[in-house]
């Protein structure tokens, strides 16, 4: 077996080059050289590659490789970056806040007070009654990015996850009949309690199936699921709504990227967040045309370990 099927065709030709050449280290080697191989799964990961050839009499014997797998490093990288990015975001919003939330309610209020007192109708009444609209959802974004830079740690007591789910399908209930989605639970009753922020995780529910639900603007089925494994309690939710570009499911949890037309981008950023500080797991998988599953693990914590 040659060394090639370690890398991708292109990586393996840029490697080799590399190797002839002078750039990392001098003709015949290669230190601490940046590539992908592919692993058994036959999935591409980072690494850290430092070759040498062995010579013999001007005679090539082989090659000798070392590999050092940047996959955790590449992990921590975009967490730190994501960090960074969260701070600045506070900072902006902190700004935007001092500087337009007031004169925005103070615009609202006029035009709410002329709109109660004008017996105007048509053209003039429905201009008012857009300015005051926009205005509140302006306001709507002003606190939504207020709240996201302000979240505080999970104050965690110990409660039931389907409880929460409970909860929120119940609240969703208008919804889902004015927008034709048929609800299947399948909550598996023997999940034990444990340490959560009911108040923290009920905010992820509803941000989850709120996309799931607008996701299906002609109707359609949403899955809500918890079961006990390995890892812990897993609650998926799924939808058979319009799914997700590959291109745009990269990005998914970012904060201000979002697929919607007047969405923040804000409530996976949240939620995500909200997730990792109650020591879970998330991730999305979804398919254009198909829908998506939300799939999030959260440990199970008793009296002993309450995180």
């Amino acid at each position: 077996m040659g060394v090639d099927v370690l890398y991708p065709l292109h990586r393996f030709r840029e490697v080799m080059e590399n190797l002839s050449g002078d750039e990392y280290g001098g003709a015949g080697k290669l230190v601490n050289y940046e590539t992908t191989i592919i692993n058994r799964a036959g999935s591409e990961v980072p690494v850290w590659l430092s070759a040498s050839i062995l010579h013999d009499r001007g005679k090539v014997l082989g090659t000798v490789m070392f590999l050092q797998d940047l996959t955790e490093r590449r992990r921590l990288e975009k967490k730190v970056l994501e960090s960074e990015k969260l701070a600045t975001v506070g900072l902006v919003a902190s700004y935007i806040s001092h500087e337009i939330k007031n004169p925005l309610m103070v615009i609202s209020g006029f035009a709410g007070q002329i709109l109660r007192s004008t017996d105007q109708e048509g053209k003039s009444r429905e201009k008012l009654e857009i300015i005051i609209k926009e205005a509140n959802r302006l306001e709507g974004f002003l606190t939504e990015v207020c709240d996201f830079t302000k979240l505080s740690m999970p104050k965690k007591i110990p409660a039931g996850i389907n409880d929460v789910l409970e909860e929120v399908c119940t609240l969703f209930e208008q919804e889902f009949e004015e927008r034709h989605v048929q609800l299947d639970k399948s909550l598996d009753q023997d999940i034990p309690e444990t340490f959560i922020d009911p108040r923290q995780i009920k905010q992820v529910f509803i941000n989850i199936i709120k996309n799931s639900v607008e996701a299906m603007p002609d109707g359609g089925r949403l899955l809500v699921e918890t079961g006990l494994e390995e890892e812990g309690i897993a609650i998926r939710i799924s939808d058979t709504g319009k799914g997700i570009a590959p291109g745009d499911l990269k990005d998914i949890f970012s904060p201000f990227v979002t697929t919607k037309p007047r969405g923040t981008g804000l409530g996976l950023a949240i939620s995500r967040k909200i997730i990792e500080d109650h020591e879970g797991e998330v991730c999305i998988r979804s398919e254009l045309g198909k829908g998506t599953v939300c799939t999030i693990v959260f440990p199970v914590q008793g009296p002993g370990t309450p995180g």
